[in-house]
Protein backbone atom coordinates (compact mmCIF):
# COMPACT_ATOMS: atom_id res chain seq x y z
CA UNK A 1 0.00 0.00 0.00
CA UNK A 2 1.13 3.53 -0.80
CA UNK A 3 1.90 5.54 2.43
CA UNK A 4 3.04 9.24 1.91
CA UNK A 5 5.21 10.38 4.35
CA UNK A 6 3.73 12.99 6.06
CA UNK A 7 5.55 16.14 7.14
CA UNK A 8 2.98 18.77 6.59
CA UNK A 9 -0.88 18.74 7.53
CA UNK A 10 -1.76 19.24 3.60
CA UNK A 11 0.82 16.60 2.43
CA UNK A 12 -1.23 13.74 2.57
CA UNK A 13 -4.23 14.78 0.75
CA UNK A 14 -1.86 16.35 -2.34
CA UNK A 15 -0.01 13.42 -2.67
CA UNK A 16 -2.99 11.68 -2.97
CA UNK A 17 -4.36 14.14 -5.16
CA UNK A 18 -0.63 13.85 -7.27
CA UNK A 19 -1.21 9.95 -7.52
CA UNK A 20 -5.06 9.37 -7.66
CA UNK A 21 -6.55 13.02 -8.48
CA UNK A 22 -10.16 11.31 -8.80
CA UNK A 23 -10.62 9.68 -5.87
CA UNK A 24 -12.79 10.35 -3.51
CA UNK A 25 -11.44 12.34 -0.10
CA UNK A 26 -14.81 13.02 1.30
CA UNK A 27 -18.13 13.07 1.14
CA UNK A 28 -20.25 15.97 2.65
CA UNK A 29 -24.07 15.27 3.02
CA UNK A 30 -24.12 13.11 -0.03
CA UNK A 31 -21.81 15.69 -2.29
CA UNK A 32 -18.06 13.70 -3.14
CA UNK A 33 -15.13 15.73 -3.02
CA UNK A 34 -12.21 14.41 -4.81
CA UNK A 35 -8.38 14.61 -3.46
CA UNK A 36 -7.63 16.36 -6.12
CA UNK A 37 -10.32 18.80 -6.00
CA UNK A 38 -9.99 19.08 -2.15
CA UNK A 39 -6.29 20.13 -2.71
CA UNK A 40 -7.21 22.94 -4.98
CA UNK A 41 -9.53 24.03 -2.55
CA UNK A 42 -7.52 24.42 -0.01
CA UNK A 43 -4.44 25.82 -1.98
CA UNK A 44 -7.00 28.30 -2.89
CA UNK A 45 -7.19 29.30 0.55
CA UNK A 46 -3.67 29.14 1.46
CA UNK A 47 -3.39 31.18 -1.42
CA UNK A 48 -5.36 33.86 -0.22
CA UNK A 49 -5.09 33.98 3.44
CA UNK A 50 -1.49 33.72 2.75
CA UNK A 51 -1.39 37.11 1.39
CA UNK A 52 -2.48 38.29 5.15
CA UNK A 53 0.90 38.05 6.54
CA UNK A 54 -0.19 36.47 9.57
CA UNK A 55 1.92 35.91 12.61
CA UNK A 56 2.77 32.35 12.08
CA UNK A 57 2.36 30.68 15.64
CA UNK A 58 -0.89 32.88 16.47
CA UNK A 59 -4.48 31.69 16.38
CA UNK A 60 -6.91 32.08 13.66
CA UNK A 61 -10.60 31.28 14.62
CA UNK A 62 -12.93 29.09 12.23
CA UNK A 63 -16.63 29.83 12.06
CA UNK A 64 -18.26 27.80 9.44
CA UNK A 65 -21.62 26.11 8.93
CA UNK A 66 -20.34 23.47 6.72
CA UNK A 67 -17.58 20.69 7.52
CA UNK A 68 -16.11 20.78 4.01
CA UNK A 69 -15.27 24.64 4.30
CA UNK A 70 -14.52 24.18 8.00
CA UNK A 71 -11.63 21.61 6.72
CA UNK A 72 -10.34 23.08 3.45
CA UNK A 73 -9.63 26.25 5.59
CA UNK A 74 -8.32 24.81 8.62
CA UNK A 75 -6.07 22.44 6.72
CA UNK A 76 -4.83 25.81 4.88
CA UNK A 77 -4.59 27.94 7.97
CA UNK A 78 -2.84 25.20 9.84
CA UNK A 79 0.06 24.60 6.62
CA UNK A 80 0.63 28.83 7.04
CA UNK A 81 2.26 28.01 10.48
CA UNK A 82 -0.96 29.01 12.71
CA UNK A 83 -3.08 27.16 14.80
CA UNK A 84 -6.75 27.26 14.55
CA UNK A 85 -10.22 26.99 16.64
CA UNK A 86 -13.40 25.58 15.26
CA UNK A 87 -16.32 27.21 16.67
CA UNK A 88 -19.66 27.49 16.63
CA UNK A 89 -20.18 30.83 16.47
CA UNK A 90 -18.38 34.17 16.78
CA UNK A 91 -20.29 35.63 19.75
CA UNK A 92 -19.47 32.17 21.66
CA UNK A 93 -15.77 32.17 20.78
CA UNK A 94 -14.73 34.63 23.77
CA UNK A 95 -15.52 32.02 26.36
CA UNK A 96 -12.78 30.24 24.96
CA UNK A 97 -10.14 32.60 26.74
CA UNK A 98 -8.10 32.20 23.48
CA UNK A 99 -5.07 34.54 23.12
CA UNK A 100 -2.85 35.89 20.39
CA UNK A 101 -6.18 35.86 18.30
CA UNK A 102 -4.83 36.89 14.74
CA UNK A 103 -7.89 36.65 12.35
CA UNK A 104 -11.71 35.30 12.47
CA UNK A 105 -12.39 33.34 9.11
CA UNK A 106 -15.97 32.76 8.87
CA UNK A 107 -18.93 32.41 6.38
CA UNK A 108 -21.53 34.94 5.46
CA UNK A 109 -24.11 32.81 7.65
CA UNK A 110 -21.70 33.75 10.39
CA UNK A 111 -20.98 36.76 10.26
CA UNK A 112 -25.23 37.17 9.90
CA UNK A 113 -25.84 35.24 13.22
CA UNK A 114 -23.19 37.68 15.14
CA UNK A 115 -24.32 40.24 17.51
CA UNK A 116 -20.61 41.22 18.92
CA UNK A 117 -20.32 44.91 18.94
CA UNK A 118 -16.79 44.62 19.15
CA UNK A 119 -14.27 42.89 18.72
CA UNK A 120 -12.85 40.80 21.69
CA UNK A 121 -9.12 40.18 20.05
CA UNK A 122 -7.65 43.46 18.82
CA UNK A 123 -5.95 44.01 15.86
CA UNK A 124 -7.62 40.48 14.74
CA UNK A 125 -7.93 40.28 10.76
CA UNK A 126 -11.50 39.63 9.72
CA UNK A 127 -11.62 37.07 6.45
CA UNK A 128 -14.89 36.84 5.24
CA UNK A 129 -15.63 33.56 2.95
CA UNK A 130 -17.91 33.32 -0.03
CA UNK A 131 -21.03 31.26 0.32
CA UNK A 132 -19.37 28.77 -1.83
CA UNK A 133 -15.28 27.94 -1.65
CA UNK A 134 -15.59 25.61 -4.27
CA UNK A 135 -18.02 27.56 -6.27
CA UNK A 136 -15.32 30.02 -7.37
CA UNK A 137 -12.86 26.70 -7.81
CA UNK A 138 -12.14 25.96 -11.38
CA UNK A 139 -10.57 22.55 -12.54
CA UNK A 140 -7.52 22.02 -13.16
CA UNK A 141 -3.74 20.22 -12.37
CA UNK A 142 -3.37 19.41 -8.75
CA UNK A 143 -0.69 21.98 -6.85
CA UNK A 144 2.57 21.32 -6.13
CA UNK A 145 3.12 20.67 -2.25
CA UNK A 146 4.43 24.77 -1.53
CA UNK A 147 7.99 24.28 -0.91
CA UNK A 148 8.41 27.24 1.72
CA UNK A 149 5.72 25.86 3.95
CA UNK A 150 6.42 26.86 7.57
CA UNK A 151 6.49 24.64 10.41
CA UNK A 152 2.44 23.73 10.35
CA UNK A 153 0.34 25.18 13.15
CA UNK A 154 -1.81 22.68 15.83
CA UNK A 155 -5.48 22.62 16.26
CA UNK A 156 -7.57 23.37 19.82
CA UNK A 157 -9.73 20.81 21.05
CA UNK A 158 -11.41 22.03 24.16
CA UNK A 159 -14.52 20.38 26.66
CA UNK A 160 -16.04 21.87 29.22
CA UNK A 161 -13.63 20.37 31.79
CA UNK A 162 -14.68 19.35 35.47
CA UNK A 163 -15.38 22.90 37.13
CA UNK A 164 -17.78 23.48 33.76
CA UNK A 165 -14.96 26.03 32.68
CA UNK A 166 -13.64 25.01 29.18
CA UNK A 167 -10.50 22.80 29.21
CA UNK A 168 -8.22 23.26 26.24
CA UNK A 169 -5.88 21.02 24.66
CA UNK A 170 -3.78 22.37 21.40
CA UNK A 171 -2.48 19.57 19.01
CA UNK A 172 0.21 20.68 17.82
CA UNK A 173 1.52 20.14 14.01
CA UNK A 174 4.67 18.56 15.55
CA UNK A 175 4.57 14.87 15.43
CA UNK A 176 1.40 14.72 13.61
CA UNK A 177 2.09 12.99 10.76
CA UNK A 178 3.44 9.90 13.64
CA UNK A 179 -0.06 10.06 15.18
CA UNK A 180 -1.78 10.13 12.02
CA UNK A 181 0.20 6.99 11.32
CA UNK A 182 -0.34 5.19 14.50
CA UNK A 183 -4.23 5.94 14.47
CA UNK A 184 -4.07 4.39 10.79
CA UNK A 185 -2.50 1.25 12.29
CA UNK A 186 -4.73 0.42 15.35
CA UNK A 187 -7.87 1.05 12.96
CA UNK A 188 -6.50 -0.70 10.28
CA UNK A 189 -7.03 1.92 7.58
CA UNK A 190 -6.17 2.05 3.75
CA UNK A 191 -7.44 3.64 0.60
CA UNK A 192 -10.20 1.15 0.37
CA UNK A 193 -11.45 2.82 3.86
CA UNK A 194 -15.12 4.77 4.11
CA UNK A 195 -15.56 6.10 7.43
CA UNK A 196 -18.50 8.00 8.88
CA UNK A 197 -18.24 10.47 11.66
CA UNK A 198 -21.45 12.35 10.67
CA UNK A 199 -21.74 15.60 11.97
CA UNK A 200 -18.96 15.92 14.78
CA UNK A 201 -16.63 18.86 14.36
CA UNK A 202 -12.51 19.24 14.62
CA UNK A 203 -13.11 20.77 18.26
CA UNK A 204 -13.78 17.12 19.26
CA UNK A 205 -11.24 14.43 19.64
CA UNK A 206 -13.20 11.69 17.50
CA UNK A 207 -13.73 14.94 14.88
CA UNK A 208 -10.72 15.89 14.37
CA UNK A 209 -8.14 13.00 14.73
CA UNK A 210 -10.10 10.35 13.05
CA UNK A 211 -10.07 12.72 9.55
CA UNK A 212 -6.77 12.94 9.35
CA UNK A 213 -6.06 9.15 9.96
CA UNK A 214 -7.70 8.54 6.73
CA UNK A 215 -6.66 11.23 4.72
CA UNK A 216 -2.56 9.84 6.03
CA UNK A 217 -3.94 6.28 4.46
CA UNK A 218 -5.68 7.53 1.13
CA UNK A 219 -9.01 6.95 2.27
CA UNK A 220 -12.67 8.63 2.47
CA UNK A 221 -14.22 10.21 5.07
CA UNK A 222 -18.15 10.73 5.72
CA UNK A 223 -19.11 14.30 7.16
CA UNK A 224 -23.05 14.34 7.12
CA UNK A 225 -24.57 17.37 8.30
CA UNK A 226 -28.18 16.80 7.17
CA UNK A 227 -30.88 16.22 9.59
CA UNK A 228 -31.67 12.66 8.74
CA UNK A 229 -28.37 11.51 8.14
CA UNK A 230 -29.00 8.30 9.87
CA UNK A 231 -31.34 7.56 7.07
CA UNK A 232 -28.96 8.54 4.62
CA UNK A 233 -25.87 5.76 6.38
CA UNK A 234 -26.32 2.87 4.66
CA UNK A 235 -26.50 4.58 1.22
CA UNK A 236 -22.72 5.53 1.36
CA UNK A 237 -20.56 2.39 1.36
CA UNK A 238 -19.53 2.97 4.77
CA UNK A 239 -16.86 0.40 6.16
CA UNK A 240 -16.44 2.02 9.74
CA UNK A 241 -17.96 4.00 12.08
CA UNK A 242 -16.82 5.46 15.10
CA UNK A 243 -20.18 7.27 16.92
CA UNK A 244 -20.60 8.06 20.15
CA UNK A 245 -24.10 6.70 22.12
CA UNK A 246 -26.46 9.34 20.91
CA UNK A 247 -25.71 8.81 17.48
CA UNK A 248 -25.84 5.01 17.44
CA UNK A 249 -29.12 4.98 19.25
CA UNK A 250 -30.49 7.67 16.00
CA UNK A 251 -29.06 5.10 13.60
CA UNK A 252 -31.05 1.99 15.10
CA UNK A 253 -33.95 3.87 15.30
CA UNK A 254 -33.52 4.95 11.28
CA UNK A 255 -32.83 1.70 10.55
CA UNK A 256 -35.82 -0.23 12.28
CA UNK A 257 -38.25 2.44 11.39
CA UNK A 258 -37.05 2.15 7.63
CA UNK A 259 -36.83 -1.78 7.89
CA UNK A 260 -33.36 -1.60 6.56
CA UNK A 261 -31.03 -4.94 6.35
CA UNK A 262 -28.21 -5.41 8.69
CA UNK A 263 -24.85 -4.34 6.84
CA UNK A 264 -21.04 -5.78 6.77
CA UNK A 265 -19.00 -2.79 8.21
CA UNK A 266 -17.33 -2.23 11.66
CA UNK A 267 -19.33 0.19 14.68
CA UNK A 268 -16.71 1.17 16.98
CA UNK A 269 -18.69 3.08 19.82
CA UNK A 270 -17.19 5.78 21.95
CA UNK A 271 -17.87 8.39 24.79
CA UNK A 272 -19.95 6.26 26.79
CA UNK A 273 -20.90 3.05 26.98
CA UNK A 274 -24.00 1.21 25.08
CA UNK A 275 -26.21 -0.88 28.15
CA UNK A 276 -26.49 -4.84 26.57
CA UNK A 277 -29.92 -4.45 25.50
CA UNK A 278 -28.89 -1.26 22.85
CA UNK A 279 -25.86 -4.02 21.86
CA UNK A 280 -27.99 -6.66 21.28
CA UNK A 281 -30.22 -4.35 19.09
CA UNK A 282 -26.85 -3.21 17.32
CA UNK A 283 -26.47 -6.97 16.47
CA UNK A 284 -29.41 -7.63 15.33
CA UNK A 285 -30.15 -4.62 13.01
CA UNK A 286 -27.11 -2.83 12.26
CA UNK A 287 -23.97 -5.23 11.99
CA UNK A 288 -22.02 -8.05 13.52
CA UNK A 289 -18.89 -6.13 14.09
CA UNK A 290 -19.49 -3.85 17.10
CA UNK A 291 -16.35 -2.60 19.38
CA UNK A 292 -16.33 -0.51 22.57
CA UNK A 293 -13.85 1.78 23.16
CA UNK A 294 -12.31 3.78 25.57
CA UNK A 295 -10.01 6.75 24.78
CA UNK A 296 -9.62 10.67 25.97
CA UNK A 297 -8.90 13.66 24.00
CA UNK A 298 -5.41 13.51 25.91
CA UNK A 299 -4.13 10.48 24.57
CA UNK A 300 -3.38 9.32 20.55
CA UNK A 301 -5.41 6.63 20.77
CA UNK A 302 -7.82 4.31 22.37
CA UNK A 303 -6.75 2.95 25.85
CA UNK A 304 -9.25 0.28 26.28
CA UNK A 305 -11.32 -1.66 23.50
CA UNK A 306 -13.46 -4.67 23.19
CA UNK A 307 -14.35 -6.36 19.85
CA UNK A 308 -17.90 -7.76 21.02
CA UNK A 309 -18.49 -11.42 20.83
CA UNK A 310 -20.72 -12.24 23.76
CA UNK A 311 -22.69 -9.45 26.24
CA UNK A 312 -20.42 -9.79 28.67
CA UNK A 313 -17.94 -8.28 26.42
CA UNK A 314 -19.88 -5.11 26.32
CA UNK A 315 -18.52 -3.44 29.52
CA UNK A 316 -15.45 -4.99 29.84
CA UNK A 317 -12.46 -3.77 28.18
CA UNK A 318 -9.04 -4.41 27.31
CA UNK A 319 -5.48 -2.16 27.43
CA UNK A 320 -5.04 -1.50 24.30
CA UNK A 321 -0.83 -2.20 22.62
CA UNK A 322 1.05 0.47 24.18
CA UNK A 323 -0.73 1.72 27.06
CA UNK A 324 -0.24 0.85 30.52
CA UNK A 325 -3.29 1.35 32.76
CA UNK A 326 -3.26 0.86 36.37
CA UNK A 327 -6.25 1.60 39.15
CA UNK A 328 -5.39 3.41 41.95
CA UNK A 329 -6.63 4.43 45.62
CA UNK A 330 -5.94 8.10 47.17
CA UNK A 331 -2.44 7.69 47.47
CA UNK A 332 -1.72 6.59 44.61
CA UNK A 333 -1.32 2.93 45.95
CA UNK A 334 -3.08 -0.31 43.62
CA UNK A 335 -5.94 -1.47 44.50
CA UNK A 336 -6.24 -5.38 44.62
CA UNK A 337 -8.43 -7.32 41.93
CA UNK A 338 -12.22 -5.93 41.98
CA UNK A 339 -11.48 -2.97 44.09
CA UNK A 340 -12.96 0.23 43.20
CA UNK A 341 -10.64 2.69 42.62
CA UNK A 342 -9.01 5.76 40.45
CA UNK A 343 -7.90 5.01 36.41
CA UNK A 344 -4.82 6.14 35.67
CA UNK A 345 -2.83 5.89 32.17
CA UNK A 346 0.96 5.96 31.21
CA UNK A 347 1.44 8.69 28.86
CA UNK A 348 3.32 7.94 25.82
CA UNK A 349 5.50 10.07 23.37
CA UNK A 350 2.80 10.86 21.57
CA UNK A 351 0.27 11.76 23.80
CA UNK A 352 -0.46 15.27 25.73
CA UNK A 353 0.94 15.90 29.05
CA UNK A 354 -0.81 19.65 29.41
CA UNK A 355 -3.88 22.04 28.63
CA UNK A 356 -3.58 25.43 27.27
CA UNK A 357 -3.42 27.76 29.37
CA UNK A 358 -4.13 26.25 32.76
CA UNK A 359 -0.69 24.98 34.71
CA UNK A 360 -3.09 24.40 37.61
CA UNK A 361 -5.27 21.84 35.88
CA UNK A 362 -2.55 20.31 34.22
CA UNK A 363 -0.63 19.52 37.37
CA UNK A 364 -4.20 17.69 39.01
CA UNK A 365 -4.75 15.81 35.84
CA UNK A 366 -1.03 15.06 34.96
CA UNK A 367 1.32 13.46 37.20
CA UNK A 368 4.66 11.65 36.93
CA UNK A 369 4.01 10.60 33.54
CA UNK A 370 0.47 9.22 34.18
CA UNK A 371 -2.82 10.92 33.07
CA UNK A 372 -5.99 10.82 35.31
CA UNK A 373 -8.87 11.02 33.56
CA UNK A 374 -11.17 11.44 36.24
CA UNK A 375 -12.90 8.38 36.64
CA UNK A 376 -13.47 5.41 38.83
CA UNK A 377 -12.91 1.53 37.56
CA UNK A 378 -12.42 -1.52 38.38
CA UNK A 379 -10.09 -4.02 36.97
CA UNK A 380 -11.37 -8.64 37.12
CA UNK A 381 -8.67 -11.10 37.37
CA UNK A 382 -8.54 -11.76 33.98
CA UNK A 383 -6.68 -8.01 33.65
CA UNK A 384 -10.24 -6.31 31.54
CA UNK A 385 -11.13 -3.62 33.03
CA UNK A 386 -14.59 -1.97 33.25
CA UNK A 387 -15.13 1.90 33.56
CA UNK A 388 -17.67 2.81 36.37
CA UNK A 389 -18.35 6.73 35.79
CA UNK A 390 -16.56 10.03 36.63
CA UNK A 391 -14.68 10.41 40.17
CA UNK A 392 -14.70 14.75 39.49
CA UNK A 393 -18.00 16.75 40.42
CA UNK A 394 -18.86 17.02 37.04
CA UNK A 395 -21.93 15.33 35.21
CA UNK A 396 -20.71 13.62 31.95
CA UNK A 397 -24.36 12.03 30.13
CA UNK A 398 -23.75 10.65 26.65
CA UNK A 399 -20.54 12.00 26.39
CA UNK A 400 -21.82 15.83 27.18
CA UNK A 401 -20.80 17.23 30.17
CA UNK A 402 -22.16 19.58 33.05
CA UNK A 403 -21.12 22.09 35.69
CA UNK A 404 -23.01 19.95 38.46
CA UNK A 405 -22.93 22.95 41.40
CA UNK A 406 -25.30 25.13 39.51
CA UNK A 407 -27.78 22.37 39.15
CA UNK A 408 -27.36 20.96 42.61
CA UNK A 409 -28.09 24.07 43.80
CA UNK A 410 -31.74 24.37 41.88
CA UNK A 411 -32.42 21.14 42.86
CA UNK A 412 -31.70 22.17 46.80
CA UNK A 413 -34.28 24.80 46.44
CA UNK A 414 -36.92 22.64 45.00
CA UNK A 415 -36.21 19.92 48.13
CA UNK A 416 -36.28 22.98 50.30
CA UNK A 417 -32.89 23.40 51.18
CA UNK A 418 -32.20 19.62 51.63
CA UNK A 419 -28.04 18.67 50.15
CA UNK A 420 -28.38 17.57 47.09
CA UNK A 421 -25.96 15.61 45.12
CA UNK A 422 -25.74 14.47 41.68
CA UNK A 423 -23.39 11.73 39.30
CA UNK A 424 -23.73 10.22 36.40
CA UNK A 425 -22.32 6.60 35.59
CA UNK A 426 -22.96 3.29 34.96
CA UNK A 427 -25.62 1.29 36.97
CA UNK A 428 -26.20 -2.64 37.46
CA UNK A 429 -27.88 -3.29 33.67
CA UNK A 430 -25.02 -1.44 32.55
CA UNK A 431 -26.78 1.69 31.51
CA UNK A 432 -25.46 5.42 31.48
CA UNK A 433 -27.89 6.90 34.49
CA UNK A 434 -28.03 9.99 36.00
CA UNK A 435 -28.60 10.02 40.21
CA UNK A 436 -30.08 12.63 41.98
CA UNK A 437 -28.86 11.79 45.67
CA UNK A 438 -30.92 13.87 48.49
CA UNK A 439 -29.76 13.73 52.12
CA UNK A 440 -32.86 13.83 54.39
CA UNK A 441 -34.54 12.14 56.89
CA UNK A 442 -38.03 12.29 55.93
CA UNK A 443 -39.47 10.84 52.44
CA UNK A 444 -39.93 13.75 49.85
CA UNK A 445 -42.93 15.31 48.63
CA UNK A 446 -44.31 13.66 45.64
CA UNK A 447 -44.26 17.45 44.21
CA UNK A 448 -40.73 17.91 44.50
CA UNK A 449 -40.12 14.63 42.69
CA UNK A 450 -42.28 15.20 39.88
CA UNK A 451 -40.58 18.65 39.88
CA UNK A 452 -37.25 16.65 39.27
CA UNK A 453 -38.60 15.00 36.70
CA UNK A 454 -39.50 17.59 34.81
CA UNK A 455 -36.26 19.56 34.97
CA UNK A 456 -34.45 15.97 33.95
CA UNK A 457 -36.85 14.57 31.27
CA UNK A 458 -34.26 14.90 28.57
CA UNK A 459 -32.47 12.22 30.25
CA UNK A 460 -32.93 8.85 29.91
CA UNK A 461 -32.67 7.32 32.78
CA UNK A 462 -32.89 8.92 36.30
CA UNK A 463 -33.42 7.55 39.57
CA UNK A 464 -33.39 9.82 42.85
CA UNK A 465 -31.91 8.14 45.93
CA UNK A 466 -32.71 9.48 49.68
CA UNK A 467 -30.15 8.98 51.91
CA UNK A 468 -30.48 9.87 55.99
CA UNK A 469 -27.51 10.61 55.79
CA UNK A 470 -23.94 11.48 53.58
CA UNK A 471 -20.25 10.51 53.82
CA UNK A 472 -18.56 12.84 55.15
CA UNK A 473 -14.83 13.81 55.17
CA UNK A 474 -13.33 13.32 58.74
CA UNK A 475 -10.94 16.64 58.35
CA UNK A 476 -11.79 20.06 57.72
CA UNK A 477 -15.37 20.79 57.39
CA UNK A 478 -16.55 17.53 57.33
CA UNK A 479 -17.76 18.13 53.30
CA UNK A 480 -19.45 15.51 51.49
CA UNK A 481 -17.24 12.90 50.85
CA UNK A 482 -18.70 12.53 47.43
CA UNK A 483 -16.76 9.68 46.28
CA UNK A 484 -17.72 7.33 49.24
CA UNK A 485 -21.52 8.51 47.72
CA UNK A 486 -20.78 7.64 44.79
CA UNK A 487 -19.42 4.33 45.54
CA UNK A 488 -22.85 3.76 47.96
CA UNK A 489 -24.85 4.96 44.99
CA UNK A 490 -23.81 2.64 42.38
CA UNK A 491 -22.83 -0.51 44.26
CA UNK A 492 -26.54 -1.37 45.11
CA UNK A 493 -30.07 -0.17 43.56
CA UNK A 494 -31.91 -1.13 46.51
CA UNK A 495 -32.36 2.43 47.84
CA UNK A 496 -33.50 4.55 44.91
CA UNK A 497 -36.37 5.32 43.38
CA UNK A 498 -37.76 6.74 40.41
CA UNK A 499 -38.78 10.32 40.04
CA UNK A 500 -42.23 10.90 40.63
CA UNK A 501 -42.33 8.09 43.42
CA UNK A 502 -41.92 9.36 46.94
CA UNK A 503 -38.71 7.87 48.53
CA UNK A 504 -38.10 6.07 52.14
CA UNK A 505 -34.85 7.39 53.18
CA UNK A 506 -32.31 4.29 53.51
Amino acid sequence: MYEPKATSVIRPVYEWAKREPQKTALVWSGNAVSYGRLARGIEAVRRSVGELGLPIGSTALVVTKTLLDCWTVGMALRALGLHTADVASIDAAPALGLRNVSCVVADPASWQRSVVKASPWPGARTVRLPASIYAGIPAGPTPDLPMDTPPQGGNILYTSGTTGAHKKLLLSGEDEARRSANRAAVYRLGPETVWHVAYLRPWTAVGFKMPLAVWHAGGCVVFDQRSRWAEHFVALGTTNALLVVSMVNELLDAHERLGRPKGDWQLIVTSGFLPAATARRVSSTLTDKLEICYGSTELCGPALRTIVAAMDDVHWLSPCEGYALEIVDEQGAACPTGTEGHLRVRLGELDYGSYLDDAETSRTVFRDGWFYPGDMAVRRADGKIRVLGRSADVLNVRGHKHAVAPIEHAIEEIMGGKTVCLFSGINSVGQDELVVAVESEQPIEPLALREVAHRFASFENVRVAVLREFPRTQTGTAKVDRNALRKRLFAQDTAVHGPGVPGTPT
